[in-house]
């Protein structure tokens, strides 16, 4: 294996560890906004619930 050759195959290593490392960036975003939603959902759906049936 001569120097370019182990060149290549570590900017192909560095390239994919720093694209394992974006990918689990971006799935915890996603992760968070979900949570974020949902979160939002569930409370828009108490305070309908609750004037709605406040009254029982």
């Amino acid at each position: 294996m001569n120097i370019n050759q182990l060149s290549e195959h570590s900017f192909k290593l560095l390239d994919y560890f720093l694209n394992v490392r974006v990918n689990r960036s971006l799935v915890r975003s996603q992760m968070l906004q979900n949570t974020f939603l949902i979160e939002f959902f569930l409370k828009k759906l108490d305070i309908i619930y609750s004037s709605n049936y406040s009254s029982d």
